[in-house]
């Protein structure tokens, strides 16, 4: 099995440059030496858009699957359309995510193809681990796991909906005597899900799939605002742009390194046609009060020098309760109880456009059932369930929304959060 230590691990920076540089064309092909007049070459990494306050969170992969479709399809609603599943790679390997942050990469493997186009990856996980050791220098005793701050190892569960693939819908081209570089970025923040406050955590994988062919760059230095020269490490920096709809939505994340810095390569939010992006640029950190900056991408631009210096801040307990019922399907309730994600959004004076102005978020919670936990239950005879959540905030006016998958949310809750502990319910 491949050990994805240091040497397996390569600087994004450095490849998307060289990979930009030569590249050619759309979906994010690049000359390749193939030669073939059929084929192309797909290769994929690993990135981590980061979240939590975690040491490290391990994920053991398989294998990468690719579905080439072989039939009449309505790109529209690619998921739908007939396809030929192979597999591209098979690294069987445990990597840390949080090390895969802010232009470090892992290589998962590349294959050549038959030139065509594909709409669908399948991303598998192992059942067990390789046999690197972790960063306590100890062999890993579960394929799945974190070491919280405390340094205390939890097994994470992975919902058996999962155990079969992790299914990617995104459709792209392998291009005749070309390479297509695709990048999975693995959403620390959304894919860890706590069991209530009981301690146990649950993985629900979401993985974004990038496009290196992008080529808008944002970096910068984030610190401390009363003390100079302070550097804030594993502070979060995102991207946001405004969707299809008219709503602020992140296009992209990372965690500050050692001295700060951090590097943002964006990959959505152009309106086609467009010459520049108008993207919010966002940093928070625990403790601190976050920070925004307005920029204005071009295409093939680098925007360096967005810095941020944060204010300490009181942090307030906000808790609460989530109960609703999810809706029947096929005349029995699911067997996996539904994630609702709270989510704590506010406007922030620096980064306040006109004519439509949307809070942007700044901290969330993922909860789940699990059948250890006694503070989230779900039962799904009835399809009811009742969730408790917990988590730390700066003092601020937030949006508060509860939303999920599987379910219709309900009305956000506008919140004045003071010094003391507040209680926020939502009812689905």
């Amino acid at each position: 099995m491949k050990q994805p230590k240091a040497a397996a691990l390569t600087a994004l920076a450095a490849v998307l440059l060289f990979l930009w540089a030569c590249g050619g064309g759309s979906g994010g092909a690049t000359v390749s030496s193939t030669g073939s007049s059929d084929t192309g070459t797909l290769s994929l990494g690993l990135v981590d858009a980061p979240g939590g306050a975690y040491q490290a969170v391990y994920v053991t992969i398989e294998e990468a699957q690719v579905c080439r479709v072989t039939g009449a399809c309505d790109m529209d609603n690619p998921e739908d359309c007939a396809c030929q599943w192979e597999t591209v790679a098979t690294p069987q390997a445990t990597y840390n995510l949080l090390e895969l942050v802010n232009g470090v990469m892992a290589t998962l493997g590349s294959k050549e193809l038959v030139a065509g186009t594909y709409n669908q990856m399948r991303l598998l996980l192992y059942d067990y681990p390789d046999d690197s050791l972790n960063l306590f220098d100890d062999p890993h005793d579960h394929p799945q796991y974190l070491i919280d701050e405390g340094g205390t190892v939890h097994a994470m569960k992975v919902p058996s909906g999962y155990q079969t693939g992790i299914k990617l819908v995104h459709p792209f081209e392998i291009v005749e005597g070309l390479t297509t570089e695709l990048l999975l970025d693995f959403d620390v923040a959304d894919s860890v899900v706590k069991a209530g406050n009981s301690g146990k955590y649950l993985l629900k994988p979401t993985i974004k799939i990038i496009d290196t062919y992008y080529r808008e760059v944002v970096s910068g230095v984030v610190t401390m605002a009363e003390g100079e020269g302070d550097y804030l490490e594993r502070a979060t920096v995102s991207a946001w742009h405004v969707d299809s709809e008219g709503n602020w939505t992140m296009a992209m994340r990372t965690a500050t390194d050692p001295e700060g810095g951090y590097t943002l390569y964006l990959d959505s939010g152009r309106d086609e046609g467009a010459e520049t992006q108008t993207y919010k640029i966002v940093a928070t950190a625990d403790a601190y009060a976050p920070g925004c900056q307005i920029v204005e991408v071009q295409t093939d631009e680098t925007v360096a020098d967005t810095d941020f210096a944060l204010s300490s801040a009181d942090l307030v307990t906000v808790s609460g309760t989530i109960t609703g019922t999810i809706p029947e399907v096929e005349g029995s309730y699911p067997s996996v109880a539904p994630v609702v994600q709270v989510s704590f959004s506010r406007l922030i004076d620096d980064c306040v456009l006109t004519p439509k102005d949307y809070p942007v978020g700044t901290a969330s919670v993922r909860v789940q059932a699990d059948e250890d936990s006694e503070d989230v239950t779900y039962d799904n005879s009835d399809g009811s369930f009742s969730y408790a959540y917990s988590i730390q905030v700066p003092v601020a006016e937030y949006t508060i929304t509860a939303t999920s998958e599987e379910l219709q949310a309900p009305e956000p809750i506008y919140l004045d959060v003071d010094e003391s502990i507040a209680d926020v319910d939502f009812e689905f």
